[in-house]
């Protein structure tokens, strides 16, 4: 467990399932995702924690807030090159969760635990256009930079969008954070 100012960050178990499948039927999250997926049930969302969870390549995490444990959101990271030590984080927060400045403190924290206990050099994600939400939490709060647009790459609702990407540096992370607390995993190396 990876512990925050607000959240705590586990790793995703069966018991998980219920909560994963009422987030990914939800039209509003997928929709910020960039997702025209059809309905999940129960079955496939077990098949696939049993086939592709279970992999040496991801992690994948509830979140759930340290106050009273209730699980808020889903968070992934997943290599993309092992030896540059480059890695995709995703994250996505139930209606519910949203707002309360989980965002930020779960993003830091996964932050500060992959850049200084997995060694990992480079994050990247990306946003559709439109997830306001997410450019604020990833580009204004967390210090991640826009480093590219696949132009109109996502189609949703008879419309085209553009596909955000981003990415920070892990001697960003350490230059341009101010916090000590997310730097924490950092100053136990020394």
């Amino acid at each position: 467990m990876i512990t925050g100012k607000k959240v705590k960050i586990e790793p995703l178990s069966l018991n998980d399932n219920d909560f994963m499948l009422t987030m990914l039927n939800d039209l509003e999250i997928a929709k910020f995702e960039g997702k025209n997926e059809f309905f999940i049930n129960e079955i496939q969302q077990n098949n696939w924690f049993n086939n592709n969870n279970i992999s040496k390549n991801t992690i994948a995490c509830v979140i759930k807030t340290v106050d009273d444990n209730e699980k808020v959101g889903y968070i992934s990271f997943h290599y993309v090159n092992e030896v540059s030590r480059v890695g995709h984080l995703a994250i996505k927060f139930s209606q519910n969760a949203q707002g309360k400045g989980l965002g930020v403190d779960t993003v830091k924290t996964m932050m500060s635990f992959l850049f200084f206990r997995m060694n990992m050099h480079r994050l990247q994600g990306h946003i559709v256009e439109f997830n306001h939400a997410s450019k604020k939490l990833f580009i204004d709060k967390c210090g991640w930079r826009v480093e590219g647009t696949a132009r109109k790459s996502i189609f949703m609702n008879g419309h085209y969008y553009d596909n955000i990407l981003v990415g920070i540096l892990r001697d960003d992370f350490i230059n341009e954070e101010t916090d000590e607390f997310y730097l924490k995993y950092n100053e136990e190396l020394k």
